[in-house]
């Protein structure tokens, strides 16, 4: 089954500016998929379609801004590529297309120059080490809403937990509280997730 080829970084941007556009832009297209990909094929990968030098954008720069249709396709994809496609937000139970972490930092027992109460923090009640880790995440997620295609723009705190209840079974907490929004609606979504982890420990 054929896969869709994701524009390169240039590409995106040439097009998001509307320095670019496509040569032959479908007319009844109802998606930004659609629009800015190549027609769907059992062997040939979905591509980016042809584009060429805007005209108009020599003339007026904002009017060919304001002529790009589905901007908000080209800007996701666009975070997809700087995402390299990776989605951390596993506790929650929207389709987050991808996300990033920002100033995330961790916490672990081998770490020097650590105060009395980070170390506390890093033993269970049993005195098991655990390790913590906390960041401020952005993500986007796709919707269908009234039968047309939306994408959310979130950000939130991603936080989670690590400790070992053998040597190679790991139980790991992850709570994400994400802020979505999109010109129409705002909602606040706080999810917990636990994973156990099998792994070899030296």
């Amino acid at each position: 089954m054929a896969e869709v080829k994701s524009p390169s970084t240039k590409d995106l941007l040439l097009l998001i500016t509307g320095f670019h556009v496509l040569k032959s832009p479908p007319q009844n297209a109802d998606s930004g998929q659609a629009y800015w990909l190549t027609e769907a094929t059992t062997t040939e990968d979905r591509t980016l379609r042809e584009s060429k030098l805007n005209p108009k954008w020599l003339v007026s720069p904002a009017a060919a801004w304001d002529g790009v249709r589905f901007r908000d396709w080209l800007l996701t994809a666009l975070f997809g590529e700087i995402a390299s496609h990776k989605n951390e937000f596993v506790a929650i139970s929207e389709p987050v297309l991808a996300s990033v972490d920002l100033l995330g930092k961790e916490f672990t027992n081998d770490m020097n120059h650590l105060s009395e109460s980070i170390k506390e923090a890093l033993k269970t009640k049993e005195g098991r080490p655990r390790s913590l880790f906390n960041t401020l995440s952005v993500g986007i997620s796709r919707h269908l809403i009234n039968k047309k295609e939306v994408f959310m723009f979130g950000a939130g705190m991603r936080r989670r937990a690590r400790f070992w209840v053998t040597e190679s079974n790991a139980i790991q907490p992850t709570s994400s509280f994400t802020r979505l929004s999109t010109r129409s609606q705002t909602q606040n979504q706080p999810r917990i997730r636990i994973t156990r982890i099998r792994s070899m420990r030296a």
